[in-house]
């Protein structure tokens, strides 16, 4: 799920194309969502359904995690 602008833009649409390439087993499903992301974010939690993984503007993340939202993971 991610809230950005045209997928083309972005670079959204060579992310899903390589992901599908070296994944094809797993459905992707993407989820754009253009206005109101926090409210619908928060309403796939209170529904039980989040999705598997979000981009999430970094002014939140603290938020989210202190709810246990989201796992943060790192590169080492």
């Amino acid at each position: 799920m991610y809230s950005e602008g045209n997928p083309v833009v972005v670079g959204f649409d060579r992310i899903e194309t390589a992901f599908k390439e070296k994944f094809p087993q797993v459905k992707l499903e993407i989820l754009q969502t253009t206005s109101g992301y926090d409210d619908k974010l928060l309403s796939m939690y209170s529904a039980g359904n989040p999705p598997d993984v979000l981009r999430l503007n970094d002014d939140y993340i603290l938020a989210y995690k202190t709810r246990n939202l989201i796992a943060l993971w790192t590169a080492s």
